[in-house]
């Protein structure tokens, strides 16, 4: 639930959809909502709307229903919104828009109904067409009902306003960066968990979180922990998504790339600031591609570790050390390995 609260209630892109639904329903026009197939967290997503509707709205109810593929749109609504009396009175060809709008008293009338299901195009639009002819019906009543149609389908030509919810990567890390904040953890090791859920997660969202909240194992074992949770149902008890072990390797070595790399040179340059004069004895020198290297800033940290461990007085012991155990994580990152954290934890806390 932490997760969810996350997701839909500090995120940019979530509070945004919340508040353009909420423009919609207090303008009272219906609209088209399109959405992911799986939308993230969707519990969290229907608790938070019904919130927000009951702050809204006290003369409406809310209505969230999935009307069976392939129904009538007015055959259905009778059916669903009307009491059984006035469905007696309806006949065979009578247009149901017509019919509905005949009375102003219906529940009908009061309701922000929200269709959900809809995941084909055709399906769409007769909902949408529907919908129309039901609007135009109802012009002379004091209030008529407002839809919502979700849809689950691919884009098509916007004829018809509404919102479109689409999950990016960029927010998933985000996601990502906002829940690591609160894990037991330095500053250094959350940022590093979050690049590592974000990298395998790789936008899927209840993935991320489900990495996240294995924490302390990703640390350790992080291949086989994403195994796992790659095995776990959604929330919503829609299986995973096939991941392969070369791919969850993958991600992490672009995680660690991304984080763990940029360290590493960060230590390069500082050190070559602090020891530029004792370096500058040793030039020039050649590196791995027989080039001649003049200048101490474009040693590289393999050049260094060798002038250090075969020239004493540079640097004190420890940076030697450090030096190396750099060299020896920029080599496993450049070969396409994967750095254990206990050789991580020491880069951070040396």
């Amino acid at each position: 639930m932490k997760s969810g609260s996350i997701w839909w209630r500090q995120l940019s892109i979530s509070i945004g959809l919340m508040d353009g639904i909420e423009q919609f329903l207090l303008d009272e026009r219906s609209f088209v909502l399109q959405i992911p197939g799986r939308l993230p967290w969707r519990d969290v997503f229907d608790s938070l709307l019904r919130e927000r509707f009951s702050a809204l709205r006290a003369d409406r109810t809310l209505s969230i229903c999935t009307p069976p593929s392939g129904c009538d749109p007015g055959e259905y609504l009778l059916a669903r919104f009307c009491p059984p009396d006035f469905q007696a009175g309806y006949w065979p060809g009578q247009s149901y828009a017509a019919y509905l709008a005949a009375s102003d008293t219906l529940p009908l009338h009061e309701s922000f109904i929200w269709l959900r299901g809809l995941c084909e195009k055709r399906e769409l639009d007769s909902w949408r067409r529907f919908v129309q002819e039901y609007t135009a019906a109802c012009k002379a009543l004091p209030q008529q009902a407002v839809f919502v149609l979700e849809y689950t389908g691919p884009a098509g030509e916007k004829k018809w306003q509404g919102l479109r919810y689409v999950v990016r990567e960029y927010d998933c890390r985000i996601f990502c960066l906002e829940a690591a904040a609160g894990l037991p953890y330095q500053e250094w090791a959350q940022h590093y968990l979050a690049e590592v859920a974000a990298q395998i997660g790789n936008g899927d969202a209840e993935l991320c979180a489900a990495l996240l909240d294995r924490h302390e194992n990703m640390l350790e074992e992080p291949v086989e922990t994403a195994l796992e949770a790659l095995r776990s149902p959604h929330t919503d008890g829609s299986p995973p998504d096939a991941y392969s072990r070369e791919a969850v390797e993958s991600a992490l070595w672009k995680a660690q790339i991304a984080v763990v790399f940029p360290e590493v040179e960060q230590f390069r340059v500082r050190f070559i600031g602090q020891h530029t004069a004792a370096l500058m004895r040793f030039l020039p020198v050649r590196n791995s591609n027989d080039e001649e290297i003049q200048e101490p800033q474009d040693l590289e940290i393999g050049n260094l570790d060798y002038i250090v461990r075969n020239n004493g007085g540079i640097c004190p012991p420890e940076e030697a050390r450090r030096l190396a155990m750099c060299r020896q994580i920029r080599n496993l990152l450049a070969h396409n390995r994967i750095v254990p954290f206990a050789q991580l934890k020491r880069l951070w806390q040396a």
